[in-house]
């Protein structure tokens, strides 16, 4: 990724950073001579989740581990095949799946504050669902 604070042109051109091309250009109105400096582009890798408790019929993902140091900005998450939905991390917001112990199939990927996408990390995971039971008056 283009650095654009630490590159710069003699004479007075512009750098830009072509994101579908891959590439530096260089919008010159004369000949220039420029140095470009280029950051490491760090792709969020992610090697584990955990997860909430299940309280009153909802859990959700409490942290993300990645490998590295990047700062998550977004996280989507994905159980047993529906669509992949944007989540909150540390909030319980998915219903549970039932009673007594599950096994569901999730897949998630994070974007962090870089704009950088992670690959799709799936998995597994068991869980116990309580049992709800009515109030009952004296």
């Amino acid at each position: 990724v283009l650095n654009e604070e630490k590159s710069s042109c003699d004479n007075g051109s512009t750098l830009s950073w072509d994101s579908e091309t891959n590439s530096v250009v260089v919008t010159a109105s004369k000949e220039d001579s420029c140095k470009v400096y280029m950051d490491k582009n760090v792709i969020p890798i992610i090697t584990g989740v955990s997860f909430l408790s299940e309280q009153f019929g909802v859990f959700g993902v409490d942290t993300i581990k990645l490998k590295g140091e990047n700062v998550i900005s977004k996280v989507f998450f994905k159980i047993n095949g529906i669509d992949f939905t944007e989540i909150e991390l540390g909030v319980r917001n998915m219903c549970k799946l039932g009673v007594g112990t599950q096994t569901f199939d999730y897949q998630v990927y994070v974007i962090d504050v870089n704009g950088n996408t992670s690959d799709i990390f799936s998995s597994s995971h068991t869980m116990s669902f309580s049992v709800e039971k009515e109030k009952q008056g004296l």
